[in-house]
C-alpha cells in the first residue's frame, strides 16, 4: 500500500459531502493534517458512523489485499507501510486509542477489504490491539464474510 493508496483529505471530504456530513466533520476535516488524522478526529467527536460512511476510503486502500497474487508477504509489507504511516501521523500515546477505533470502525463497515484490515492488524498492530482485530475479523467472518486468501 503506497502513499497513493491511501485516501486524500479531498476525497475524504468529499466523501463527507456527498453522505451529507455535520458541518463539524467537514471542519475537522479542513482543519486535519492527513486523512488519518481527520478519520480519528471524527470519531473522537462521535461524528462516525454517520448516513454513508467515511471510514470506507480507509478500509478500502486494502482492497489491494485481496487481489489474485497477493500473498502473505505483500500483505504484511503493505499492512506495516500503513502502519507506519499511522505512528508518524499521530502521537505514540494516541496510538492503542486510535487503532481500536479504526477496528471499531472496520467491523460495524463489515466489508472484505474491512476484513483485510483487521486481519492485518491482529497480525502487526501493537500487541495491545491484535487480540481485538482478531476478534473483531472472527466476528465477521462468523456473519458470512469470507477471509482473504
Amino acid at each position: 500500500m503506497s502513499h497513493a493508496d491511501l485516501p486524500s483529505l479531498t476525497d475524504l471530504r468529499a466523501a463527507l459531502i456527498e453522505h451529507e456530513a455535520p458541518a463539524e466533520a467537514l471542519r475537522i476535516v479542513d482543519t486535519s493534517s492527513n486523512a488519518v488524522e481527520a478519520l480519528e478526529l471524527l470519531a473522537e467527536a462521535g461524528l462516525l458512523p454517520f448516513s454513508g460512511h467515511p471510514v470506507a476510503a480507509l478500509v478500502e486502500s486494502f482492497a489491494p489485499l485481496l487481489e489474485p497474487g497477493c500473498g502473505p508477504l505483500a500483505a504484511e509489507l503493505s499492512g506495516s507501510e500503513f502502519l507506519g504511516l499511522l505512528r508518524d501521523g499521530i502521537a505514540e500515546e494516541d496510538l492503542v486509542d486510535a487503532l481500536a477505533s479504526m477496528i471499531g470502525d472496520a467491523e460495524a463497515f463489515g466489508s472484505r477489504e474491512a476484513l483485510a484490515m483487521l486481519r492485518v492488524f491482529a497480525v502487526l498492530a501493537p500487541p495491545e490491539v491484535r487480540p481485538m482485530a482478531a476478534e473483531a475479523a472472527d466476528r465477521l467472518v462468523a456473519s458470512g464474510l469470507k477471509d482473504p486468501t
